[in-house]
């Protein structure tokens, strides 16, 4: 288990919420949640959410960023390349050798946007969070309710990670059965 602490970085500023993902997605009809795996890795992880919606578009080209014209606060405009960034205003702390992994919200699609996947080495990074989409689709209004996850964070030991491996065998798993 890891002990994550999260600050504000400037304290008379909003900052983003933080809480437990949940097993509903938008896209899933009741038959769908009797897929245990697929359950159980919609709840891996924290969502990090704003408590008011957020609009922006970007204009397809790189060197403009994306533009806010609602929940401005939330969102950075100074990133060309076709991103956007959020302003979490929050620090994280953690024990030496933990990290964050920011990814996507697990079988929670963004159309027009991806999560930009990175690893924040918690232990002594100072800065506020960063959280970054990239856009794929110029000219489209990008709406983000009040609430609806942005990224998921999940604190990581990489050292874990280092000389690990992964063996392949050429041959049958014993036992295995074709349903």
């Amino acid at each position: 288990m890891y002990e994550l602490y999260a600050y504000k970085a400037e304290p008379h500023k909003p900052a983003v919420k933080i809480r437990q993902l949940t097993m509903k997605r938008e896209w899933m009809d009741a038959a769908t949640y009797h897929c245990y795996p697929l359950t159980y890795a919609n709840q891996f992880g924290y969502g990090l959410y704003f408590e008011e919606d957020i609009v922006f578009s970007w204009d397809g080209d790189k060197r403009n960023p994306a533009i806010a014209t609602v929940g401005k606060k939330h969102v950075w405009s100074g990133r060309p390349e076709g991103t956007v960034s959020f302003e979490t205003n929050l620090v994280f702390k953690t024990e030496p050798n933990v990290s964050i992994l920011t990814l996507p919200v697990l079988n929670q699609p963004i159309q027009g946007a991806d999560v930009i996947s990175s690893i924040v080495s918690s232990s002594f990074f100072t800065g506020s969070f960063p959280i970054v989409w990239k856009l794929s689709i110029p000219n489209k209004e990008y709406l983000i309710p009040a609430g609806q996850p942005i990224a998921c964070i999940l604190p990581i030991s990489i050292s874990q990670f280092q000389d690990s491996n992964i063996n392949v065998y050429e041959k049958e798993y014993p036992g295995y059965r074709l349903h």
